[in-house]
Order: structure tokens, then sequence, then C-alpha cells
């Protein structure tokens, strides 16, 4: 290979290096031959658009596919931690060498020089649990290399070529205002500017680290209470009538880490959001208030009666009150319908899930039901049209509820530490952090400090200020899910209503002690969808990616037994260390198959397992006029699948629900970082209202438990403060 640089590729790696790992990507995602072209086209659906199928098809992970380049080369600079591109490289290194190419291809010619069928080829074997390998660590790295090229060349693409090739009908702020009719009011929030450089020095009575669940409630509630509150964020405002934004924008906009964060061993992805008002604004408006033997736990083995109080009750009801939750005028689309009707004919127990989508706005007259059938909500919900139910979250209520009485705010503020009056750090007196683009130095002087960055960011912090309670980041619930893609005869409209309106909850207590999985329905914008499919080959993923509008994507999320941790890497950010257990493994896998009965009673011809390995599971088939789930041939299947396992290199795993990192306790720091009331032990003026502080995983989308807790009348902030 040529030593010099000729494609000016950037120093992240060397051009060797970037020749050989762009002969990986492009083996990953290839163009479709013209034959392979002609015998699609020939089958696809009369009322797509052929020019976009056509280019959609020659879409190569090349470098000479500048929008391709740009992101990867971005990843690798910007994203992944450095001892992530140093194992890559190792890699790299040994693809370039005859030695190393002979131990993991089998050919003495170099990888980048090897057709691309046959590098293909290679890829699939490395994943291929029955394959023989010289070197077993390649598994994994095709493991991560394949999801890495997968998330980047669909996060790079032409959306308007992808969403007409796979039907998708997009929908923006600006449609909303084109389609829908004038959009309905909304806040329109005010930020402190530091751009002169010359205030490098605010004061207050609370200063609130995130606008999230827990700090916009703890927000309003102070606010209201007389107390001179300022809300930072890292993230930033995007307004109501720019949402929902566009998948590209709102991955960048509205997430921690663009989706691209995994656990430290890359098995799970983390999805959490990062934006002005946190995850309540790109949640999937689902509202389950904590479950009875959640609380029953709590109370008793963590030594936390609030949760069976009346008063915890009370909190429950006036948050749902506020946040307009409500199970009328829920109409269910075609995967929720699937979800019920599926539990219905086995006999499985399920739900409908309460929307906080029914407030009442004004002009409406009482007892009015508005439906929000919003299959847009991870990219943010908009105003509406005017009739439209909205969903009410942190920036329709306890926000604006905050600045109305005097609450102000400050977006693209990175706290970097908590500071405190003495060495000894018994009391916090205010944070210091950098604002904006151009990381202007900025100190906030406050009388109490409220921690509500989020499970990933508030343990961090607190290590960041120098705080040694052993228990800091420990007891890290994740909720791992796995997803099923299911597809049907007939067309699914994927983006139509309201994406989580149900759930079934038959698998919810699997070993006794309420651990297990509850079945549910997940949002389907093209992108997220094709992060969640596994690669087995180029053709396969661009043919399912292409058979988008007749599918639904399904999931199982677990109540986990074993909890992991967070920690600081060398850039003082997260970095998530957690392993699932076996037990926590045997117990997704028998949710999954409860899950693929439901799917196969309900008519899917396909059904496709989250796997990273053909051939193993492969696909359960459909057979019409058969008996059920009797069917002989759909029973082999699930023996098949029961038997695969769900291991790590073989599974692609999600985290949406991030809980714990500073547990809440009643033993004085012994097991524990924050006190009942969510005081941090040992430390006067500092405390944490947020997911991380829940003592074990909820079963359910925290957003409510967390708003229930921070509303706490007797909390740790009391307007009283000298």
């Amino acid at each position: 290979m040529a030593s010099d640089n000729p494609h000016n590729f950037p120093s992240t790696l060397t051009p060797n290096q970037w020749i050989t790992l762009y002969a990986i990507t492009s083996a990953i995602i290839r163009p479709f031959t013209e034959d392979e072209i002609t015998a699609y086209t020939q089958t696809m659906a009369t009322d797509i658009s052929r020019e976009h199928v056509k280019s959609f098809l020659l879409e190569e992970a090349n470098y000479t596919n500048p929008r391709f380049r740009y992101a990867l080369e971005h990843t690798l600079e910007q994203m992944l931690p450095k001892s992530s591109v140093q194992a890559i490289c190792f890699v790299l290194n040994l693809l370039d060498s005859v030695p190393g190419c002979l131990l993991l291809t089998f050919s003495l010619t170099p990888f980048h020089r090897q057709p691309a069928c046959v590098r293909e080829d290679r890829l699939i074997s490395w994943l291929d649990q029955s394959s023989r390998l010289l070197f077993p660590p390649i598994r994994g790295f095709a493991k991560a290399i394949t999801a890495l090229t997968k998330l980047v060349w669909t996060h790079s693409a032409d959306t308007d070529m992808y969403y007409g090739a796979v039907g998708y009908q997009e929908k923006t702020g600006a449609g909303v205002k084109a389609l829908d009719g004038e959009p309905g009011e909304f806040y329109k929030f005010e930020f402190l500017d530091f751009s002169d450089g010359e205030k490098g020095m605010l004061e207050c009575d609370v200063v609130i680290v995130g606008s999230g669940c827990g700090g916009a409630v703890a927000a309003a509630r102070l606010a209201r209470e007389g107390l001179d509150v300022v809300v930072v964020d890292r993230g930033e405002w995007v307004p109501s009538d720019q949402l929902p934004l566009r998948e590209t924008e709102a991955l960048a906009k509205l997430y921690n880490g663009r989706l691209a964060s995994t656990t430290a061993d890359g098995v799970i992805a983390l999805i959490a959001g990062e934006t002005f008002g946190g995850g309540g604004v790109v949640n999937w408006a689902a509202s389950l208030q904590t479950q009875g033997f959640v609380r029953e736990e709590w109370a008793t083995k963590h030594d936390l009666p609030f949760f069976l109080s009346n008063d915890y009750q009370d909190c429950l009801d006036k948050v749902c009150e506020r946040m307009g939750v409500t199970a009328k005028g829920i109409t269910h689309n075609h995967r929720n319908q699937t979800m019920l009707e599926g539990c219905r004919k086995l006999g499985y127990s399920a739900v409908v899930v309460p929307q906080n989508t029914g407030a009442t706005l004004p002009g409406d007259e009482e007892g009015t039901v508005r439906e929000h059938a919003d299959g847009y909500c991870s990219n943010g919900c908009g105003c509406g049209k005017k009739g439209d139910g909205r969903k009410m979250g942190t920036t329709h209520t306890w926000l604006p509820d905050a600045a109305r009485t005097g609450a102000r705010f400050i977006q693209s503020y990175h706290v970097d530490r908590v500071l405190f009056s003495t060495d000894a750090k018994t009391k916090a007196i205010g944070v210091t952090g950098t604002w904006g683009a151009q990381k202007v130095p900025l100190k906030i002087m406050a009388k109490k400090v409220i921690v509500s960055a989020g499970s990933l960011h508030s343990p961090c912090l607190l290590l960041r200020s120098g705080l040694t309670n052993p228990n800091i980041g420990k007891y890290l619930h994740l909720h791992p899910g796995v997803t099923i893609n299911a597809f049907f005869p007939e067309p699914t409209d994927p983006w139509v209503g309201s994406p989580l309106t149900t759930a079934c909850t038959e698998f919810e207590n699997l070993d006794g002690s309420h651990h297990g999985g509850k079945l549910e329905t997940a949002v389907m914008c093209p992108l997220l969808v094709a992060a969640t499919l596994p690669w087995l080959s180029s053709a396969s993923l661009k043919r399912t990616l292409l058979n988008y509008r007749r599918s639904g994507l399904f999931f199982t999320i677990q109540r986990e037994c074993e909890p992991g941790m967070v920690t600081l890497n060398t850039r003082g950010e997260p970095t998530v260390k957690y392993t699932i257990s076996e037990a926590d493994r045997a117990m997704i896998q028998t949710s999954l198959l409860g899950l693929a009965k439901i799917l196969y009673v309900q008519g899917a011809v396909e059904i496709s397992p989250a796997e990273e390995e053909e051939g193993t599971c492969g696909h359960a088939m459909h057979q019409f006029n058969d008996p059920g789930i009797m069917d002989r041939r759909f029973q082999r299947w699930l023996k098949k699948f029961a038997a695969h396992g769900m291991g790590g290199e073989k599974t692609i795993y999600g985290s949406a629900h991030q809980m714990g990192g500073c547990r809440m306790g009643n033993d004085g720091g012994v097991g524990s970082v924050v006190d009942p009331k969510g005081r941090v032990w040992g430390v006067e003026g500092l405390l944490v209202a947020d997911a991380s502080v829940l003592p074990s995983a909820c079963g359910v989308n925290p957003m409510i438990t967390v708003m229930a807790i921070t509303k706490r009348k007797d909390g740790g902030v009391e307007a009283k403060l000298l």
C-alpha cells in the first residue's frame, strides 16, 4: 500500500489504516449490482419512487461517499473514546499485514485488495458463531464495526432519498404549519446571555443543574415558594414550533452523544435526552405510575416508608393531573392493536398505557377529549394543529410554571464541578463551568445546589467535584431491552399514531421477585429502526430497510436483577460498566419468546429478532391456515431461538431508561448517596433530584416516578434557607 496520503485523510488514523477501514465499511454497505437492482425493482411497490430506491441500493459506505466520510471521520475524531479507536487500529494494522491477513482471512492478500464480495463474506464468517476463528477477538470487532458503520451510514444518509426509498411520510415543525394549519401557542423561554464575557459570576438562592423531569419540577416548586432559582442545562432549547425535527437534526440536538453512546463493552446502546427539558421532550408520552411491588420493595428493603404513604400517592396524582395524563382519547395504531389482540388470543395480561396528552388547553370545553396520534415524538413534540392533544412535557408544564414565577434559565452551560465552602467539602455554595461554544467561564453562587443531570451525568458531576462516597456511580440500572422486527402482509403505516399505548405485563415476574420483561411497542422513525436491525449482509440490511412500510418494531424491557456502575473516563465524561447477568438474559429471552408468539398469532409473515448472526435463529415465517402457535415449524423455530441464548456478542441491546447511580437510602450513606429527601450524605446544601436516586429499577418509564419524588412537600429544599 502506498505510504502517502492521496485522499487527504485526517491524522486520527494513518492513511493505510483509513484505506483498510474503508475497505471494511464498503463491504458492510456495498452498492447493488445492476442485475440486483433490476431484480428488486421488478417486485417493489408501484407507489414508491424508483429513482430513490435505485439511489438507495447504489449507496456505499466508502470515502467516495462524502456524507458518510465526514460523519465517520467526525465520529472517530470527536466521539469515540481513545481506547476504542486504538482497538480499531490494532485490527486495521493486522489486516494490512501479510501475517495478520493470513490469520484473520486465510489469505496472503491484504484485506483492502480483496474483492468486495470476498470482504463481505469474511465479515459474515467473523460474526458466525459456528465459524472456526484463529483469532477469536475478531468476532467482537466485527460486531462493533458493523454496528458503527450501520449507525454512521444511516445517520449521514440523504434523508430525501432515504425517506423516498422506504416510503416514510416525514413531518417536521415546518410541515405542521404547512399541512395542519396554524400551530398552537407555546411558552417562549428567555435565556441569560454571557457572550460579552463580562459577567463571570451569578448569584441566586438555588441553582438546578439539569432541566429534565426532576429539575423542572424542582424549579417550579421552589420558584413558586419565592426562591431565586436558576436552571442550567448543557443542552439547548428547541422552540415547539420547530418540532418535530428531522431525524438527523433530532439526533444532533436532542440526544446525548447523537445516540452513539454505549456501555464500555459496546453491548448496550444508551438512549438519553440532552436538550432543554430533558427526556420529557423526546419520550413517547407513556405515563405510568410507580408499580405497587416496586413501592413496597423501596419501602421495606431500602427503609423508605414514604413510597407506601398517602403523601406519595398524592404526589403521583398531582403530577399526572398537571401533565394531563389520561387513557381517554387513545386510538391504537397497528402495532399497539397487534399487541392487545395478540395478548387476548393467548390469554396474556395487557394494559392500556396512559398518555400525558389529555391536558385541558385554553378554549376547551369541560370534558374535551383530545387525541394525540403523533408517531414522531422521539424527534420532539411540536405544537400540533388546532384541536389536537399535545404531549405535556417539561417545556409545556413545569418549566413555564417556573418561568412565570421568576426562575431564570441558562442553556449551553457545561458544569465542571460543584463548589464548596471548605476543602472538607461539607457545604455546597454553587457550581462552576463554561458557557456556550466560546466556553466562557461562569460561576454560579447559590445557597443550595440541586443536581438533576440524569443517571449518566449526575454521578459524574459528584465525582468530578471530589466527593468520595464509594456508592457514587454504583447501583446503575438500565432496563436493558431487545427488539423484534415483524413484517406483515399489509402496510402498517408505522409512522402513524402514538407509539406506545399498550403493554403486555405477562412476563413481569419471572423469578418470583418481580424481575422480568414488559412487552411494548416502539416509535418507528426510519433511522431509529435501522439502528435496531441486525447486519447479516449488505443486501439483507438494505432489503429489510426497504420493507419499512410493512414493518412493526416491538421490544421487551427488563426490570433487571443486577446493576452496573458509571465512572469517569479521562475526559471527565461517563463510562458505563454494565454486564447483563445470566438470570436477566434468560428472562429477556423468555419475554421475547412470548412476544414472538403474539406476533405470530397476529399474522406476521416474518419475525426477525435483533441478532447479529444469520442461521442461528433465522426468521419465523408465518404459514396461513395453521394451528396457531402449535404449528410444528414455528415450535421448532422457538426451540432454536431458545437454544441460541442472549449472549452479549449475539444480541443488540438498548437502554432508554437509566436509573440509579446516586441511590436513595436511609442508612446514613452506608449503601446510598442521598437521604430520603434527596440530600447528599455529609454535604450541606447539596441535593440530587432525578432518576439517579431511584433505589432500584422501577420497571416503567421513570418520568412520573421522578416527578412525584421531586414534588414531595417536605423535600430537602425549603423556602426558609437561612
